[in-house]
């Protein structure tokens, strides 16, 4: 459906979202502040997954990958970044014992960088296994 302009409309549709997240992070950290930060984790993880849930619901294909670009950036009301979700952190921070915040926030980082490195491999494996 894309074809040639692909990596234009993805650059596109990132800046959107992550222009959206960068507004969007300081109102949902209020609103956790109001409400708790369990609802508004779940808020923001409906949010993020809102691009899959619209492939597996439309497919790949025309009217899909147009629904999946405005839900993706959509999603940036998540909040996220390549980082994670600072609602995230934030719900770490409250309902861990004092002494092992540090601790368990460093496992929390280093598990998205990690799990980044290893969805690039398993991708070029994937494409490797599919003969592409």
């Amino acid at each position: 459906y894309w074809g040639e302009t692909m990596a234009q409309k993805q650059g596109g549709i990132n800046l959107a979202m992550y222009a959206l997240a960068f507004f969007a992070i300081g109102p949902l950290g209020r609103i956790g502040d109001r409400i708790g930060n369990q609802s508004t984790v779940a808020f923001a993880t409906l949010v993020l997954a809102l691009p899959s849930y619209v492939l597996l619901a439309w497919g790949p294909t025309a009217l899909g990958l147009a629904l999946w670009s405005v839900a993706k950036v959509v999603s940036g009301l998540s909040g996220s970044s390549l980082t994670g979700s600072p609602v995230c952190y934030a719900l770490i921070n409250e309902v861990s014992a004092p002494a092992d915040v540090e601790a368990i926030l460093g496992m929390a980082f280093a598990g998205v960088s990690l799990f980044w490195m290893l969805g690039g491999v398993a991708g070029i494996w994937i494409l490797r296994a599919a003969g592409d």
